[in-house]
């Protein structure tokens, strides 16, 4: 953190306590606090930053919606999800009405919005923002993008906890053609869906589907990440 306090102290001296400049180095210190846990000191300062530029740019700027979404994941972090969903919906708000409906920053609220419903046990209110969020990168970013992977193995992961596992499958096999064709058919990222979809077959009790899926993760990761990586423990 002391070296963020030096660039706050330096930049305080150049540009003045109100600037961009300062609020983005307030959030950064926000992110460290919250990686080290310490998650009052990541909020004070993440509210320092949404204070500044909300008297910099307005409420309805997409600095603003940066600083709701940086506080409403630090309370989705600690379990608070009835503190951290009006702050995503403000986001999403803010989001819609200055980038527009169809963006990627837009997307992306919508995905965190979800997953405090997931986390909530609200699956309902959950799978249309997923879907909605999908929608919107495939228009905006292509089909074959790993973001697009992204959100399909979160609506697989909700498919499998509401117990349907044939729909899950059908899901993590779409993103595992959007990672081959995006990234390489080899990538280690292609190899941790490849596990998730044999785990779903086992859970099934398809073991003859499961254990090829199995082997050719495990060979992806000791190519790419080698023998001793701990990925090869979690498929092993």
């Amino acid at each position: 953190i002391s070296l963020f306090e030096q660039v706050r102290e330096i930049n305080t001296a150049v540009v003045g306590p109100e600037h961009p400049r300062i609020a983005n180095t307030l959030g950064n210190m926000a992110s460290v606090q919250a990686t080290q846990g310490n998650y009052e000191a990541a909020a004070a300062l993440a509210q320092q930053s949404l204070a500044l530029r909300e008297k910099l740019f307005g409420e309805g700027h997409p600095d603003t919606a940066r600083s709701l979404d940086a506080i409403a994941t630090l309370y989705s972090t600690q379990g608070k999800y009835a503190e951290a969903l009006p702050l995503y919906e403000r986001s999403l708000s803010i989001r819609i009405e200055a980038l527009g409906e169809q963006h990627p920053e837009t997307a992306n609220t919508l995905t965190k919005m979800g997953g405090v419903y997931v986390e909530r046990g609200q699956y309902p209110q959950a799978l249309p923002l997923y879907e909605q969020a999908r929608s919107i990168r495939e228009s905006t970013l292509g089909e074959n993008h790993p973001y697009v992977s992204a959100s399909l193995q979160l609506m697989a992961n909700l498919r499998k906890l509401q117990g349907q596992h044939s729909q899950a499958i059908a899901l993590i096999n779409q993103s595992i053609a959007v990672l081959e064709n995006s990234l390489s058919q080899d990538h280690p990222d292609v190899a941790v869906s490849l596990n998730a979809l044999a785990q779903l077959y086992e859970e099934q009790g398809n073991d003859s589907e499961a254990l090829p899926l199995y082997e050719r993760a495990l060979t992806i990761i000791k190519a790419r990440l080698g023998e001793r990586h701990y990925r090869v423990a979690d498929i092993l």
